[in-house]
């Protein structure tokens, strides 16, 4: 029965709605967020000088840190960093299908209708990824060194390119060198561009696969030898697994956009309380939109999110299931001549 002859239930329905809600109300946080950001360094209760402040920029590879010859404006490069992560977000929105398609299509296909939404499918990435990640946390708390909001702004970009680009892009476009340049700039941006079902993407996935547990362990070591208590190996690896599958699968935005919900989005509103009203970022009780967030996160689309990949992960492995019992079965039919 295809996608379009099925009929979903009332109840499956109300969900389809409950989720739908949550789901507009997650994206309004994430682009408030821009504005939010931008009040919490240039507002005047910052207490920041970023037109007068610059920074050396620096790259990245794996664990080792390369300073770049490039001294940058502070409040210059956190505009640019901002508008970098906007404009993704606007590209998701521009690739089909569209968030207000997907709303009207899952009252038809059901849940599963949401991550057909590239917009939709990053939200879910980022609240599944900050509720796992609290979890763990929460059996092995994790305690590091400060850092400033252009610090989190910048560590998404740098971080992704650094140990996804350049541990499991570049060793997988190192096994796609038979493709075109644009091909292997594909397997660049999103590795699994490069599995074409023949020798040479089987290696290209076999690679990507072994790359990216390589570089998680890598990056959950980096983040403990940088300053972070042991503790942060667990939630860093296990990060590094999510950020390397969403790298892989479905590209660097992708990627970079979720890096950015748990290190920028997680924490903006609290530094946007700090500069507005002189709420300290780590006071408790936190500023009531940090709150916000963390209730929506943790326990309403973070919960919701998690349940959705469950769910469509358990799908997918009943899908694959059948799909190898019908072959067994076609397979033992032309072998008995039927």
């Amino acid at each position: 029965m295809g996608l379009r002859e099925r009929q979903v239930s009332p109840f499956d329905q109300v969900f389809s709605l409950v989720f739908a809600i949550l789901m507009l109300f997650t994206v309004a946080l994430l682009l408030l967020s821009f504005p939010a950001g931008f009040y919490a360094v240039f507002g005047p209760g910052s207490g920041l000088e970023p037109w007068s402040s610059t920074a050396r920029l620096f790259l990245l590879v794996g664990p080792f840190e390369v300073v770049l010859p490039i001294v940058a404006n502070v409040g210059a490069y956190f505009i640019f960093l901002n508008l970098l992560y906007l404009a993704m977000f606007v590209y998701l929105f521009t690739l089909p299908r569209s968030p207000l398609s997907a709303i009207a299509a899952s009252f038809g296909e059901g849940l599963g209708a949401f991550a057909t939404s590239p917009l939709f499918l990053s939200a879910i990435s980022i609240s599944f990824l900050i509720f796992t990640a609290s979890w763990i946390d929460a059996f092995a708390p994790v305690s590091g060194p400060s850092t400033s909001l252009l610090g989190l702004a910048n560590a998404p970009l740098v971080e992704e390119f650094g140990f996804r680009v350049l541990m499991i892009g570049v060793v997988a476009a190192l096994f796609s060198l038979r493709l075109p340049w644009k091909g292997i700039a594909g397997v660049l941006w999103r590795p699994s561009s490069g599995y074409s079902g023949d020798g040479a993407g089987g290696a290209v996935r076999i690679a990507a696969i072994v790359m990216l547990f390589v570089s998680s362990l890598v990056f959950g070591a980096a983040h403990v030898l940088s300053g972070w208590n042991f503790d942060k190996i667990f939630e860093a690896t296990y990060g590094g697994v999510v950020l390397g599958y969403l790298y892989i699968r479905y590209g660097f935005a992708f990627a970079v956009l979720a890096h950015w919900g748990i290190d920028y989005f997680d924490t903006v509103y609290a530094y946007l309380g700090q500069t507005a009203f002189g709420v300290p970022v780590t006071a408790q009780p936190e500023f009531f939109l940090q709150g916000v967030v963390d209730l929506d996160m943790v326990r309403l689309m973070g919960l919701a999110s998690f349940l959705l990949v469950v769910y469509l992960g358990l799908k997918r492995l009943q899908a694959r299931s059948k799909a190898s019992e019908v072959h067994k079965g076609e397979a033992e039919g032309s072998a008995f001549g039927i």
